[in-house]
């Protein structure tokens, strides 16, 4: 066994382009399929979760939840990137979702499980922690 792979001969280089390029051609031809596709699986889902969303009772205090919850939780969202971002320069950080809708009664994050279509409360200590100061913005 000497040791080397396929990619270390004539052929593996050949191989790399003839493949790459084909590759290239493969996705810019299904792009105009892939892209409308996604686009509706993304609004369906959202669909989903609003229509969820108006008859699902918060995991802790039993309040539905109701439409409100989202915007809220799209402006507490907005106000903890802003905070995270605020005087970062071009330093670039990589940002989760993980908060979906936020009850107006007892402040509990809820994240939407996809999967399941649920929305699953948020650990109680670390929702407050992460998004004290944005809670604080969007209150006031």
């Amino acid at each position: 066994m000497s040791g080397r792979t396929l990619w270390d001969s004539r052929l593996g280089a050949a191989a790399t382009l003839v493949i790459a390029p084909v590759a290239v051609l493969l996705f810019v031809l299904t792009l105009p399929v892939t892209g409308p596709l996604l686009a509706w699986s993304e609004w369906r889902a959202d669909k989903r979760k609003r229509a969820a969303v108006v008859d699902w009772p918060c995991g802790r205090c039993g309040e539905v939840l109701g439409l409100a919850a989202l915007t809220r939780a799209d402006a507490v969202f907005g106000a903890h990137v802003r905070t995270a971002f605020a005087g970062k320069g071009m330093l670039r950080l990589r940002v989760v979702r993980d908060l979906d809708a936020c009850c107006l009664a007892c402040d509990a994050g809820h994240r939407w499980d996809r999967a399941a279509s649920a929305f699953v409360l948020l650990s109680v200590d670390e929702f407050e922690r992460t998004y004290a100061t944005a809670l604080g913005e969007v209150r006031a």
